[in-house]
């Protein structure tokens, strides 16, 4: 028995029972996973039903994402391999709800929630679907999907994958697991060269591990030229302040950084401020509509405003999804969320409308708000102290704060073209059609 027969074994006898009490008992509390778990219901009469709209003659991709940011990586591939060849059928596989539910069909054929990575439903996925190539985005690996997909001889491909300076797949004891299965991938474009160094101690192979960039920075560049030539949202009626913005905020967040913005707005008249939470909750909208009023500053929410045109407030609760990119467009300085719990979220959005960043100590989970640290185009806060601080400094120093968010939109710019890699290792693999000479 190989390593890879006795990993597949063991998985199958106890992570996999395992997974499925898991998600089946965490359903029953947990409101993700409840959606999750619905989604999933009738699911191979609805495979079916997807199989059974493909053309005979069409060319089958999966791609599959975790959950809304892995989608962004996604979508520019997609919509270049679609305006190659429309004969190409994309379905787009997720795991999480939250990802689900945000996908644009308008790019693609079908999409469906990946099954729970059984010995079975791997092997019955990929020999109802018979795909061209199966290509996940960022990470993501199930292993009984891994084993179904080279039994079926179909390539596999981890594109713009990540791992993190902080990550435990590349040491000691995962990166013995990691070896095993990663293995079988055929081949990983990984972010950046650094992100390619780490990989090599877990997928020792130079010949099928590149750099390739983020196909998210190719998607974001996409979405901010759409946006800049639509008019701004109106979020203040006295239009001239210094607009900062708290993005995808948690109250991990919250605890450091509003203390601090109450205190600054009572120094700095001009300052204008849009908190935009990650989770919109009655509970968290009330407490932080309460820290504010409590220290006499005007708060109000976008629900009641933006039919008025705008507000008096100085503050503005973002209590709607989906505008968060529209917002970043008004602002000039953004703090981003989820940097003092699991990891911080998408510091390329303000970056590409040239705006500096901060963010909190946990960030190593992502390449380019370390990149951008580095270039001193963003900044880390440990407390509330050093927020008060920088947000200081940068009111005060109106060319200062620009140098910095035309850096932040440099790096962007600089880090453009990834998706045409992905395309040109798809076209030398024979796996889509080679671009029209002009």
């Amino acid at each position: 028995m190989n390593m890879w027969t006795l990993f597949l074994f063991l998985y199958n006898l106890i992570c996999v029972p395992l997974l499925y009490i898991v998600f089946y008992t965490g359903s029953l509390f947990n409101e993700k996973m409840k959606r999750g778990r619905k989604g999933r219901a009738r699911y191979w009469e609805n495979a079916k039903e997807i199989a059974a709209r493909i053309p005979q003659d069409a060319s089958v991709f999966l791609f599959h994402s975790s959950s809304v940011g892995e989608w962004e990586q996604a979508v520019p591939v997609i919509e270049k391999m679609k305006e190659r060849d429309n004969s190409i059928f994309v379905i787009v596989t997720f795991f999480s709800p939250s990802g689900y539910h945000v996908v644009n069909n308008q790019i693609i054929d079908a999409k469906m929630y990946l099954p729970l990575d059984s010995f079975c439903n791997a092997k019955r996925f990929f020999t109802l679907f018979k795909p061209k190539a199966w290509i996940i985005c960022k990470y993501d690996i199930w292993p009984n999907m891994l084993r179904a997909a080279k039994r079926n001889k179909i390539p596999v491909l981890l594109t713009s994958a990540e791992l993190a300076e902080d990550s435990k797949r590349y040491t000691f004891p995962m990166n013995v697991v990691n070896k095993i299965y990663y293995k079988k991938i055929d081949y990983i474009l990984a972010i950046s060269e650094d992100t390619r160094q780490r990989f090599l101690k877990i997928f020792p192979f130079q010949d099928r591990l590149f750099t390739a960039g983020d196909s998210r920075f190719d998607r974001i560049y996409q979405k901010v030229q759409r946006i800049l030539p639509e008019p701004p949202i109106r979020i203040f009626k006295m239009d001239d302040g210094f607009k900062l913005i708290l993005g995808s905020s948690w109250p991990t967040d919250e605890k450091h950084v509003l203390p601090a913005c109450v205190n600054l707005m009572k120094k700095h008249q001009k300052l204008q401020l849009i908190v935009v939470p990650h989770e919109i909750s009655e509970a968290h909208i009330q407490s932080i509509e309460e820290l504010f009023t409590a220290q006499g500053i005007d708060v109000e929410r976008y629900s009641i405003f933006s039919k008025q045109e705008g507000t008096f407030a100085k503050v503005a609760i973002i209590d709607t999804v989906g505008i968060l990119s529209k917002l970043y467009k008004i602002t000039k300085l953004a703090y981003v969320g989820g940097s003092f719990g699991s990891g911080v979220h998408n510091v390329m959005e303000p970056a590409a409308f040239a705006q500096p960043i901060i963010f909190g100590p946990k960030h190593l989970n992502s390449f380019e708000a370390c990149q951008l640290e580095y270039l001193m185009a963003a900044h880390t806060i440990h407390n509330q102290n050093e927020f008060e601080i920088i947000v200081e400094h940068m009111l005060n120093n109106e060319e200062l704060r620009a140098a910095k968010g035309q850096d932040a939109l440099k790096f962007l710019t600089d880090h453009l073209g990834s998706t045409d890699k992905t395309i040109s290792l798809l076209e030398i693999l024979k796996l889509i059609k080679p671009s029209d000479p002009e």
